[in-house]
């Protein structure tokens, strides 16, 4: 049974689906922990969230990890200051992706889905948030602002010794290397919307096991 952690995917299906397909291959035995980042800048958010989905109800066990532009869809629903950020952020794709103009528009069933989703996953030897873990605050898994947020200014482990797995900071595969063999908080957001920033462009997962990364160049954008 093997356990793999997936980085931000931002709304390239085509890429994701074939880490998954083809690269990968994971069954239902294994643990696949998605980190955030399912929409935004990307041609097929839509696409991607219904692929999630699919793979729920297929049986596959699967954790997804709410990221700050999942979480930024569903507010755009209910403030139109939260809406305005959002489009600048990238959600002008991701309506697109609906077929509709605005966030009021998309179908309730994907902001139920995106607010069920947690904000942490744990297993025996990682704690795994979509941006960072501040282990010194009183209450570190109800601190959303940094488990959603921030980048660097965080703890590599929580307050048990396990090892922090995140997304939303984009990194050179060189630098994902580099940050797992340190020692520090992984990373594995691969800058899968950046094909054109050099070292950038890939959708990355990893072996929480043997620490062995995977990587597949984005296929979605040309």
């Amino acid at each position: 049974m093997a356990r793999y952690a997936i980085g931000d995917v931002h709304g390239c299906f085509e890429t994701l689906r074939a880490m998954c397909e083809n690269a990968l291959r994971f069954s239902e035995t294994d643990t696949v922990i998605f980190l955030g980042d399912y929409v935004d800048r990307g041609p097929e958010s839509r696409e991607v969230l219904d692929y999630l989905n699919t793979l729920k109800t297929n049986g596959y066990n699967v954790a997804t990890l709410r990221g700050n532009h999942d979480d930024l869809l569903v507010q755009g629903r209910f403030s139109a200051e939260r809406a305005r950020f959002h489009m600048m952020a990238g959600g002008a794709e991701t309506l697109q992706s609906f077929g509709v103009n605005d966030h009021r528009s998309v179908p309730i069933e994907y902001c139920d889905m995106i607010d069920s989703m947690p904000f942490v996953h744990e297993e025996k030897d990682f704690v795994c948030v979509h941006a960072s873990l501040n282990k010194n605050v009183p209450a570190p898994y109800q601190d959303f602002q940094t488990l959603l947020w921030e980048r660097l200014t965080d703890d590599d482990v929580d307050n048990s010794g396990r090892r922090v797995i995140a997304g939303h900071t984009p990194q050179t595969i060189d630098e994902i290397r580099e940050r797992i063999d340190s020692g520090r908080k992984i990373i594995l957001d691969a800058g899968c919307i950046y094909p054109f920033k050099s070292g950038m462009g890939h959708l990355c997962a990893m072996d929480l096991d043997t620490l062995k990364i995977v990587v597949v160049k984005n296929i979605d954008i040309e």
